[in-house]
């Protein structure tokens, strides 16, 4: 089973003074869709050679193309902008996801280590670096950056959750379930997490408990994510009931025969 973040989308606000803003200035900063790439190309093409140096409206332009799933073009805008300025920990965040939705890894891994040196309390950075590692299989390196994260946010469950599944994946299930039972105090009603800690148990050999908190995590599933996991189970072959949203010991018993299987879906 597959219990990790996807890449941990931020915000991209870039500080801008809205008031001072108008026209295609204002729609490449802050519109949507392709109308904000195409107010970028406008004002890129009127900007003079002292505009362009600093680099600013690239960016601008790159975070548009990076909104619009346009990663190469986003790339392409952002490494001119970072030969301009090598100190901005945002321009990096966003280049190095651009990377990682290319799955260029390594390269992402070089920006997100560029953020965390800018900036050693960028969560997220982190996060996203560990996905990285994880996608290479650099399992070490994946549960450190998920133990930097809990340095610096000691009650953020998902990354005891994320880093129970990276000993997992090492077939430590002994190092995952102290990890998956701190992450189900720290958020008790969560299905997701409470799924883990039953995941870990069973890898464990604890089939009776794993059954037990499955069943409980039950109680704190809605019918929509009930009926998730019912189709996901079903299209992994692990699920033969009806897709009707109720969490009971059928899905229970599929938990069961995947773990059993060690099967991602």
């Amino acid at each position: 089973m597959n219990g990790f973040l996807a890449v941990v989308a931020g915000g991209l606000s870039l500080g801008l003074s809205g008031a001072a803003m108008t026209g295609d200035l204002a729609d490449c900063a802050k519109g949507n869709g392709m109308g904000a790439v195409h107010a970028c190309n406008r004002v890129v093409a009127s900007a003079g050679p002292e505009d362009l140096k600093t680099g600013y409206y690239l960016k601008l332009r790159g975070v548009a193309y990076f909104k619009n799933q346009k990663y190469d073009l986003a790339i392409k805008d952002l490494n001119a902008v970072a030969q301009r300025n090598s100190l901005d920990p945002q321009l990096f965040m966003i280049r190095a996801d651009a990377y990682q939705f290319t799955r260029q890894y390594e390269k992402a891994i070089r920006d997100y280590g560029v953020v965390i040196r800018l900036n050693g309390k960028y969560v997220r950075a982190y996060y996203n670096r560990a996905i990285a590692h994880r996608k290479l299989e650099r399992y070490k390196a994946a549960i450190n950056d998920f133990s930097s994260i809990i340095q610096l946010k000691p009650k953020d469950a998902l990354a005891y959750q994320n880093r129970g599944h990276i000993f997992l994946r090492m077939n430590t299930a002994e190092k995952a379930i102290p990890d998956f039972e701190r992450a189900v105090k720290l958020a008790p009603k969560s299905f997701n997490v409470h799924h883990s800690l039953g995941e870990g148990y069973f890898r464990a050999g604890k089939l009776d408990s794993a059954r037990d908190v499955w069943l409980k995590s039950c109680q704190y599933a809605s019918k929509e994510q009930t009926r998730n996991w019912q189709t996901r189970l079903t299209k992994a072959g692990h699920f033969s009931g009806p897709v009707d949203g109720v969490c009971d010991r059928r899905i229970i018993e599929a938990f069961s025969s995947c773990a059993a299987n060690k099967c991602q879906f």
